[in-house]
């Protein structure tokens, strides 16, 4: 994460480490499995939706990731409003706390 904050990178693909918060979602659910792993995937996605450029509309590709990271995570909890809870609770990070969370 800390290549991706260079110049360079803010220049030209500034969502970069942003972005790279749903893969955190999703390896976490992976690596950790669905009860260790659904509540701070849930808190990533959140930091995603916080922290993202709001510039432009994210491609669809990033679009389809997001919405899985999201699914995964919801199944995972199993609870609507432990997601929601969980999801608020990233909203208020900074990239350096969601990261710390991977």
């Amino acid at each position: 994460m800390e290549l991706f904050q260079d110049e360079l990178t803010q220049i030209v693909a500034p969502d970069l480490p942003v972005i790279q918060l749903l893969t955190g979602a999703r390896a976490l659910l992976g690596v950790r499995g669905a009860a260790a792993g659904g509540p701070d995937a849930a808190r990533l996605i959140g930091a995603y939706d916080a922290l993202r450029s709001r510039s432009h509309r994210p491609q669809r590709i990033i679009r389809k990731g997001r919405a899985a990271a999201e699914a995964e995570a919801r199944a995972a909890l199993g609870d609507d409003a432990a997601y929601e809870r969980a999801y608020a609770e990233g909203g208020g990070l900074s990239l350096e706390e969601a990261t710390a969370l991977i």
